[in-house]
C-alpha cells in the first residue's frame, strides 16, 4: 500500500492520521525484514562460495609450497575469519547479514586450518575425531556472533559425526554436542522468526530420532517399542507446542509421530513379528 492510497483513506475518513502513520511504519519495517532475509541468504551463500574457491586455489598449488608457507597459509583463514567476526561485533553488530556471513567464514576457516595443519605435520586422526574437534572449536561462534547459519552448519556436522561414529557399546558424544547447541536454539525459538523456528524444529526433531536409533542399534527385536515411545512423545510435544501457539498443526513433531505410526503398522503386518 502506497502513501497516496493511505492518504486517500485518511481524506475519506476511513482511518485517521495516526493510524495511517502506524500502517506506514509497519509496512516499512516489513520491507526491511524481507530484504534482510534475502540479504542474509545471499551473504551466507557468498561466504560459502568464497571459502570453497580459496580452498580450491590453495589445493591446486599445495605441493609447490615450502613448509613455512604452508603453515602461514593454514593460519591465514582462521586469522581472517577472526578479523571479520571482530569487525562485525564492533561495527556491524546490528546487521544480520554481516553476522551470518562472518560466522560461516570463521567456522569454515577453523575446519580448513585444522585439516591443513593435520596434513602438514601428519597428525594421526580419523573423520570422527576431526569432526568432533571442529564442532567443539566452532560452538562458541554461534553464541558470540548470534549466527543461525553457523548453528545450522554445526547441527549438520553433528549429524554427520553421529552417523560416522564407530560401533561402540557407549556412544554419547553426539548427544553431548547436541545438548551444547540446544541453549542457542532455545534462545532463537523465543523470537518470532517463523522461518528460522521451522528449520530448527525440523532439524532437532529428525536428529533426536536418528540419535535414538544410533544409541539403541543393538536392540533390533525391540525396535517397535522405541518407535512407539518416540511416536507418542513426539505427538505429545507437537500437540503441546500447537496448543501454546508456538507451532502450527502441521509441525515437525506431529508429522514424524504420524510417520512412526505408519512404520509400526507396517511392522505389524509381518507374520514373524507375532
Amino acid at each position: 500500500m502506497s502513501e497516496r492510497e493511505l492518504q486517500k483513506l485518511v481524506d475519506a475518513g476511513i482511518i485517521d492520521a495516526n493510524t495511517s502513520q502506524r500502517i506506514s511504519d509497519f509496512l516499512v519495517q516489513e520491507n526491511r525484514n524481507s530484504g534482510g532475509v534475502m540479504l542474509t541468504i545471499f551473504a551466507s551463500i557468498g561466504a560459502l562460495l568464497l571459502g570453497g574457491g580459496i580452498i580450491l586455489i590453495l589445493a591446486h598449488n599445495w605441493d609447490r609450497m615450502p613448509e613455512f608457507a604452508r603453515v602461514l597459509v593454514a593460519l591465514t583463514p582462521i586469522i581472517l575469519g577472526q578479523l571479520s567476526v571482530g569487525y562485525t561485533l564492533f561495527y556491524k553488530s546490528d546487521s544480520s547479514s554481516w553476522r551470518e556471513a562472518s560466522g560461516v567464514v570463521l567456522f569454515l576457516a577453523i575446519g580448513a586450518t585444522l585439516a591443513t595443519l593435520g596434513q602438514i605435520y601428519q597428525l594421526p586422526s580419523d573423520t570422527t575425531s576431526f569432526l568432533k574437534v571442529w564442532i567443539i572449536t566452532g560452538l562458541p561462534i554461534m553464541y558470540i556472533i548470534r549466527s543461525n547459519t553457523t548453528a545450522f552448519l554445526i547441527l549438520i556436522w553433528i549429524f554427520i559425526f553421529a552417523v560416522n561414529q564407530p560401533s561402540e557399546p557407549f556412544r554419547f558424544w553426539h548427544w553431548m554436542l547436541l545438548v551444547a547447541v540446544l541453549p542457542y536454539v532455545y534462545l532463537q525459538l523465543q523470537k518470532t522468526n517463523a522461518r528460522v523456528n521451522f528449520v530448527f524444529h525440523w532439524i532437532i526433531a529428525v536428529m533426536v530420532c536418528v540419535f535414538f536409533v544410533i544409541t539403541f542399534d543393538k536392540i533390533e527385536q525391540q525396535a517397535f517399542l522405541l518407535i512407539a515411545v518416540l511416536s507418542c512423545a513426539y505427538y505429545q510435544l507437537g500437540h503441546y507446542l500447537e496448543n501454546k501457539k508456538l507451532l502450527p498443526s502441521y509441525n515437525s513433531w506431529k508429522t514424524l509421530s504420524h510417520l512412526g505410526a505408519i512404520v509400526l503398522c507396517y511392522i505389524f503386518t509381518f507374520d514373524g513379528f507375532w
